[in-house]
Formats: structure tokens, C-alpha cells, sequence
């Protein structure tokens, strides 16, 4: 967006400069000189004003694209680089020994299975086997964060 209001400003400028170049010469109460060029020369002004107008929208355009993108290429490859380091740090993550296991294993050794079938929805039971599950989930989450 800066490189755009850049390129903006600079052609504005540039079409300000032409215009006056365009302009005819004025004294110092501001009207015209009495002297007036030929219209060939009135013309060529003109055209090498238009011409360089044109080449400095030109320049400014493709220095903004430029500029946008070497932008792009960068966080491209700034991304590039941070998946990568997501993607190790996952299988680190995955291949680390740990005691997950174990715990899940004491959880199933210590909860009552047949209680988990009869119990009622909203009753004691049932809630106090919620809250032992989320009690298992908190300790595999410590386990995960580490």
C-alpha cells in the first residue's frame, strides 16, 4: 500500500511538471510573454512532457510491483519456514516417550465399566464419573504441554 501512494505521488508530480512545461511563459505580473513559439515547438514540449509522464508512471508502476513482490516472496518463504518448524516440532511431539499410556491404563484399571451402563443422566453417579474423565483429560493435557 505505501509503495502504491508512492508511486501515486510521484506520478501526480510528474503530471504537474508536464503540465507546467506545457504552460506558456508568464512575466513577473503573470501574463503571457509576448513572444509565441511556433506551433511545432509547442508541440514537442508537449509530447516529450507526455512522453516522460508517461515513462515515470511506467518506472513508478513497476517499482511498486517490484517492491510488492520481493514483499510477497519474503513472507513466502517466512511461512514456508515456520510450517516446517511446526511440522518438526509435531512429530517430536507424536515420536516423544512419555507416560500417556500409563495413565490411561490406571484410569481404565480403576473405572467401573458395568456403573458407566446404568448410570442415569444428571444422577450422582453419572457426575462423579464426569468429573473423573475430566479429571483423566486434565492429566493427559499436562502430558501434551510438555
Amino acid at each position: 500500500a505505501e509503495a502504491t501512494e508512492e508511486a501515486a505521488t510521484a506520478a501526480e508530480d510528474a503530471a504537474a511538471e508536464a503540465a507546467e512545461e506545457a504552460l506558456p511563459e508568464e512575466d513577473s505580473l503573470g501574463l503571457e510573454s509576448a513572444e509565441a513559439p511556433p506551433a511545432e515547438k509547442d508541440q514537442a514540449p508537449t509530447k516529450e512532457g507526455l512522453r516522460n509522464l508517461w515513462q515515470q508512471g511506467v518506472s513508478s508502476y513497476l517499482l511498486g510491483v517490484r517492491d510488492i513482490l520481493t514483499q510477497v516472496d519474503e513472507e513466502a518463504a517466512d511461512y514456508m519456514t515456520d510450517l516446517v518448524q511446526v511440522q518438526r516440532r509435531f512429530l517430536e511431539f507424536l515420536q516423544r516417550t512419555d507416560d500417556k499410556t500409563q495413565v490411561i491404563e490406571d484410569f481404565l484399571k480403576t473405572f467401573p465399566l458395568k456403573s458407566l451402563q446404568s448410570a442415569l443422566p444428571g444422577s450422582r453417579q453419572a457426575d462423579e464419573m464426569a468429573e473423573q474423565i475430566q479429571e483423566l483429560t486434565d492429566k493427559l493435557w499436562m502430558h501434551a504441554n510438555h
